[in-house]
């Protein structure tokens, strides 16, 4: 099921030749385990955004039985008003 949620990015780690598994926590879903298949790419989209402490928007897939969920799309989320 497509879930959708804004996430403070904890941790990350690779995973293979070109994927990251992130570590995210997030008010909706609390401690989030997301794979981003090719993050390590020199053309991926998700090239640059996944750094500790930063606040994104995500959209996952998310599958009850599993542990890891895949992200599929990524935005920044930029704090207004500070």
């Amino acid at each position: 099921m497509l879930k959708n949620t804004l996430a403070f990015v904890l941790k990350i780690n690779p995973k293979g030749e070109t994927s990251s598994v992130v570590h995210a926590f997030s008010r909706d879903f609390g401690k989030l385990i997301l794979i981003a298949k090719g993050a390590r790419t020199s053309r991926s989209p998700f090239k640059g955004l996944f750094e500790p402490f930063s606040l994104l928007n995500i959209h996952f897939n998310e599958k009850p039985a599993a542990l890891i969920s895949s992200l599929l799309m990524r935005s920044t989320f930029i704090l207004s008003g500070i």
